[in-house]
């Protein structure tokens, strides 16, 4: 990938030009862990959100067309609701596509939270070392049967529909997987109001090693494993039985800003490199 301003922004992928960045999505899996994924945890509900949606594009293509097309019958509506006088049957029109775009959506929101939940708990209680018991919770603003993608539709719809009037007042769509939310829980309290930050934490890696696994086993793809200074608030033993985790489930690279820490806790065999403002070099390790 490289960006000119004469040229802006181009991919290739295999010395062939890449038209849309969807056409490689999954392609080379890589499950990122950083700071920054703190926000999955602690962040708005569009963190949350991103990151389901992510993780679904990897594994299924069909989910990714999907997304693409509600978003952008979504702006169409929102064009139409700020106009001054809305109409109401172009609106309605929106309304449908919006409906089949959102109810494959939030039925494959639902399938894999499920999928996740039943390996979460036992993840979680590996690293931590504890018997909690965790667990995450798609929050729908659309009562209805969440397993039924039928059923989801026609919610959406009757909630359009009572959402008009309110919609034309703020000129904006209110009901849709763009306002749900994914809730984390730990012992049936959210994990980010009542656990701490090393508990959110051993969640979030919980996750991400879910999300290794699910794209391994959907696709036959074992990503690669990015993790990016993320130990701390972590003791010796987590992260020990984190990595004892992940040992055999592909390449893992680590960045560190305490290396001799590291050292002391991974038993495996590694290859170490010290990155500095002159450069990457190799160096010997120290176990």
């Amino acid at each position: 990938m490289f960006y000119s301003r004469s040229e802006g922004k181009k991919a290739f992928f295999n010395d062939n030009k890449v038209k849309q960045f969807s056409e490689v999505v999954g392609q080379m899996p890589v499950v990122v862990l950083s700071l920054d994924d703190m926000e999955i945890m602690y962040g708005y509900s569009n963190e949350r959100r991103k990151w389901l949606d992510i993780l679904i594009s990897l594994i299924d293509p069909l989910y990714l067309s999907a997304l693409k097309k509600y978003k952008r019958t979504l702006i169409q509506k929102n064009k139409q609701l700020a106009n001054d006088f809305p109409d109401k049957e172009e609106i309605s029109a929106w309304n449908i596509q919006l409906a089949a775009y959102g109810a494959e959506i939030i039925k494959k929101r639902v399938d894999i939270a499920n999928e996740i939940n039943r390996e979460l708990a036992e993840v979680y209680q590996n690293i931590s070392g504890d018997h909690k018991q965790v667990e995450i919770k798609y929050l729908c603003k659309t009562e209805t049967n969440l397993y039924d993608a039928e059923k989801i539709r026609e919610a959406l719809l009757i909630g359009y529909e009572k959402d008009f009037f309110n919609e034309k007042i703020r000129k904006l769509t209110l009901t849709g997987p763009h306002k749900d939310d994914v809730l984390f829980y730990k012992d049936n309290y959210p994990i980010k109001k009542f656990g701490s930050v090393g508990e959110n934490k051993t969640f979030l890696i919980a996750l991400k090693i879910l999300e290794q696994r699910l794209i391994k086993r959907k696709t036959g793809k074992t990503p690669l494993l990015l993790l990016d200074d993320i130990f701390g608030e972590l003791d010796n033993e987590r992260v020990h039985n984190f990595l004892g985790l992940v040992e055999n489930d592909g390449q893992t690279f680590i960045t560190t800003t305490n290396f001799q820490r590291m050292n002391t806790i991974i038993e495996m065999d590694f290859h170490h490199f010290n990155v500095t403002e002159k450069g990457i070099a190799y160096a010997p390790t120290l176990h």
